[in-house]
């Protein structure tokens, strides 16, 4: 005779077993009602992630396919991919994938779809060490480093065939010399069509002179549907905060949001917002994890103020380098991911395919929580704290590949 706890394991195992017959067998399409993809799948907004890790030094080192599809379990619909010249021009190798550098970009593109839209942004030249706003303006003001940067950029998207490109990151700060102007007429313009020589239909991400400053566009809008402007936001209330900053800690979430409204309004100004994407969103400084107060209520807001002027989309900056910042409204609208330590979430016993072993070792655990006998915190794969059908949905979508 089995005591009523083994008698309800056994029950549990049974029925979990039953599930994944109907699963593996039948191969019925299940999609629980908080599947983070589930909201996203249909829509054409670019809610994303974005990653520098991954194409800077020491290129992918915790970057691989796994994490990939860990970003598209999360929700996220695009990638932004910082790239590095240096390594283009050299073809460099030192990557997780072995490859030269323009072929490893590829492969990267390539593994992100079809679920993602990846955007290549050309970021820096690491060949002329820390690249900075100087040397950024240096490079558009000088005819020959302007040339050899716009041919890159019309490389990359010849090679990679990317959604998206930007044609420089943060291009100039607070104290920049140039005029937009001569930044509109000798860099951006040229930009575009050195682009549109090679792909008609690549979107094209631009920022303003200075990057933050979108004003310059609104007396000289570009003639291109595929041309999308740029805004950074951020929130560090810790260091010489806002206005908008005050009031969300404060608590008066009523008046930060119409704070927050008013200001990006006057930022797009008559651009049509449409064109306009919140390129990057970041919260604090160098820190593993956000620490600001309320900074979930201002993520929440910006992500409405998107959704209902139909902007082109919301792109999170990663934490600390080594953790994305995902919105995602089925959860909190804030989801963590450790690109650098989720390898092993799914295949839970770590031997390299998704099999009927790591099935048992949820099946034992199952409708455990945090605290009982039988928890495992290896089963609990959405990191909830307990082990439920969700865990098992997840891995049954992965059953039988390597990992």
């Amino acid at each position: 005779m089995i005591s009523s706890r083994r008698g309800e394991g056994a029950v549990k195992r049974i029925w979990v077993g039953a599930f994944l017959m109907l699963f593996i067998v039948t191969e019925i399409n299940i999609t629980p009602a908080m599947d983070p993809q589930s909201s996203f799948s249909t829509s054409s907004t670019w809610w994303g992630a974005s990653i520098s890790d991954v194409t800077w030094y020491p290129w992918g080192s915790y970057f691989k396919d796994v994490q990939i599809c860990i970003l598209k379990e999360a929700g996220v619909l695009a990638i932004r991919l910082m790239l590095d010249k240096h390594p283009w021009d050299t073809k460099n190798s030192e990557n997780c994938l072995g490859l030269p550098y323009p072929d490893y970009i590829k492969e990267i593109v390539e593994l992100c779809r079809p679920e993602l839209k990846v955007e290549l942004e050309l970021t820096q030249d690491s060949s002329l060490g820390e690249f900075n706003w100087t040397q950024k303006e240096e490079i558009i003001r000088t005819p020959s480093l302007r040339a050899e940067w716009i041919n890159w950029g019309k490389e990359v998207v010849a090679h990679c065939k990317p959604d998206a490109i930007n044609i420089m990151g943060e291009p100039g700060g607070g104290g920049t010399t140039l005029t937009f102007d001569y930044y509109y007429d000798n860099f951006v313009i040229p930009s575009i069509n050195a682009y549109r020589s090679v792909d008609l239909d690549v979107a094209i991400f631009v920022m303003g002179m200075p990057f933050y400053d979108l004003s310059g566009f609104f007396g000289r809008p570009i003639n291109d549907s595929k041309v999308y402007y740029c805004l950074h936001v951020g929130y560090h209330p810790s260091y010489n905060p806002t206005p908008i900053e005050i009031a969300y800690v404060s608590g008066d979430f009523v008046l930060g949001k119409q704070l927050l409204f008013d200001k990006l309004d006057e930022k797009i100004g008559p651009l049509p917002k449409s064109r306009v994407c919140i390129h990057e969103f970041f919260v604090g400084w160098q820190t593993p994890y956000p620490h600001e107060a309320n900074w979930k209520v201002f993520a929440k807001d910006l992500y409405d103020y998107v959704s209902m002027n139909q902007m082109l989309g919301l792109i999170q900056y990663t934490i600390g380098k080594n953790q994305y910042l995902i919105l995602d409204p089925n959860t909190e609208y804030t989801t963590f991911t450790e690109y650098g330590k989720l390898i092993v979430f799914i295949d839970i016993n770590g031997d390299g395919v998704i099999n009927i072993k790591d099935l048992f070792i949820v099946s034992k655990a199952f409708h455990s929580k945090l605290g009982d006998d039988n928890w495992n915190h290896t089963a609990d794969v959405d990191k909830n704290d307990i082990v439920d059908i969700l865990d098992l949905y997840k891995i049954a979508r992965k059953f039988g590949k390597p990992f």
